[in-house]
């Protein structure tokens, strides 16, 4: 039987950061109060949206068995050809030339045919039910540009630096797609001290949590408040900033979580003789701090101690971009002792398309479904419903170097690989508390390091077809070559893992 004490790996940095807007492929820019510069919008009502369809057909996930069922039949995902669906709808209204409300929901937002997954309830998106109707509002706010800077109050999304921590789940990555987004209700001011045109940014900010991956107040009735200040100094694609937050957290059975992050970001680059923009850019983050949330009954208080980082080297120009892509996130090995040190990248800062948002997401979904299992435990493991990792990095590091070749306008073609390894040894939580062993994900040694390598490609078309309506689409896919950190406890490893996707897509404009 599974004790009901703690168990989970804490990531305090999926929930943490500034209001701003996104550009780009994979490269958000920084948090972005631009509107402090004596902007004036357009009055009037503006309404669009996007419907994104996908075809999938992946290869067998291996995980650990359900209780009490044949492990041949649940010792697997079971999600092998299917299909999902989100429409997104976005409106925007401008009453004075100051004054201007957004709004932004999803609806039929999730599997729309084909195989549902077995045994991975506690992740965030739902792969184990079919996404009818949807429904998830995400935005409405104001912002009304005052004298002094912008004011920006409601509940909004929020993204800084390369999207590493904060992310608001708006933006398009190189491979797969953006799902999630961190959503706050929030009461901000935004100004620039020495005067409207000097490039130095502050922020203050008041949030109630409505969403991330440490709080959900809809799912799971957890309180989650946080204070921001920041700054940023820099106009267009050069910037640097800095932000600090005091996190305080409560769940419905008492457990707090308290602490302090900070995150620092910089990006700089220039451009060269041929017209492409040659650029460097780092975000690095570290949280302190203590949480009950996995208290055990020798350490009914865990320190919170974790790093992460992304560093990302390339040129881009209209014709072809090559970045080489590295990150890191510190790990846990012992979810048992004082210290809480696995970090989780925000799940829409994607890297590739297998490893992390499919095959590590899977098995650390897995491993909270039995952690929470009625038929292990009459009460669910403290914390189990944080070791999902939703497809971020979670515990590891990567290389991840890819290039976007276009040759005419209208499509992209792209080609990407991850190499990647884990900080510290591989270990399943629910194991280590459950069944007292130290083994990974499969029940293997947890010694190896070595997550494996993929490889990745797509061939992605954008044309319009009638005024402010595109059509997206395409075709993407990849394999991926498990590493020694997936070896079962025969000790014999996992095959290959194939996936092939259609991608179909129209924006309104």
């Amino acid at each position: 039987m599974l004790p009901a004490r703690g168990l989970s790996p804490l990531s305090v940095f999926a929930a943490m950061a500034l209001a701003g807007s996104t550009a780009g492929a994979q490269t958000p820019a920084p948090a972005a109060p631009a509107t402090t510069a004596a902007t004036r919008w357009e009055r009037g009502v503006r309404i669009g949206g996007e419907y994104q369809l996908r075809g999938n057909l992946m290869g067998d996930i291996p995980l650990r068995a359900l209780p009490r069922t044949d492990p041949a039949e649940t010792g697997r995902l079971g999600q092998n050809l299917w299909g999902n669906q989100w429409l997104r709808l976005r409106g925007e209204a401008v009453f004075r030339e100051n004054l201007k409300l957004t709004a932004q929901m999803d609806v039929v937002n999730g599997v729309a045919f084909g195989d549902l997954a077995q045994g991975v309830a506690p992740q965030a998106l739902r792969s184990d039910e079919y996404g009818y109707p949807g429904v998830r509002f995400r935005y409405l706010y104001m912002d009304w540009e005052t004298p002094i800077g912008l004011l920006r109050v409601g509940q909004m999304g929020f993204s800084w630096g390369l999207g590493m921590v904060a992310n608001d789940g708006d933006t398009p990555t190189v491979f797969g797609d953006y799902r999630y987004g961190d959503l706050v209700r929030r009461v901000m001011i935004a100004t620039r001290p020495l005067g409207r045109t000097n490039p130095l940014v502050v922020a203050l900010a008041g949030d109630w949590v409505a969403t991330d991956l440490l709080a959900d107040y809809e799912r799971r009735d957890e309180l989650a408040f946080q204070g921001i200040l920041a700054a940023y100094w820099g106009e267009g694609e050069n910037r640097v900033g800095a932000y600090g937050v005091y996190r305080w957290q409560e769940n419905r059975l008492a457990d707090t979580l308290t602490a302090f992050f900070v995150d620092v970001y910089a990006r700089w680059g220039f451009r060269d003789a041929r017209g492409g923009w040659n650029f460097a850019a780092v975000e690095a983050a570290f949280a302190t701090g203590s949480t009950t949330y996995a208290r055990t009954v020798e350490n009914p208080e865990q320190a919170v101690r974790q790093f992460m980082a992304v560093l990302q080297l390339g040129r881009k120009s209209p014709t072809w971009d090559v970045v080489l892509e590295g990150g890191y996130a510190s790990g846990d090995a012992n979810s048992e002792d004082a210290v809480q040190g696995r970090a989780t990248i925000d799940p829409d800062h994607r890297v590739g398309l297998i490893l992390f948002p499919e095959v590590l997401a899977a098995n650390t979904a897995r491993a909270a479904q039995l952690a929470q299992d009625p038929a292990l435990s009459a009460r669910a493991a403290r914390g189990s419903e944080l070791i999902p990792t939703n497809g971020g990095v979670a515990g590891a590091g990567y290389l991840f170097p890819y290039g976007i070749f276009r040759p005419v306008r209208w499509l992209e073609l792209r080609v990407g690989a991850v190499l990647a390894f884990s900080s510290t040894d591989v270990v399943d939580p629910y194991a280590q508390r459950a069944l007292s062993r130290t083994v990974n994900w499969r029940g293997g040694s947890s010694a190896s390091r070595d997550l494996g390598f993929e490889v990745d490609g797509a061939a992605l078309v954008n044309h319009p077809i009638a005024d402010n309506l595109v059509f997206s689409g395409g075709v993407e896919g990849g394999v991926f070559l498990p590493g020694g950190a997936f070896t079962d406890e025969r000790g014999e490893g996992m095959p290959p893992i194939g996936l092939a996707r259609l991608r179909i897509g129209l924006r309104y404009r």
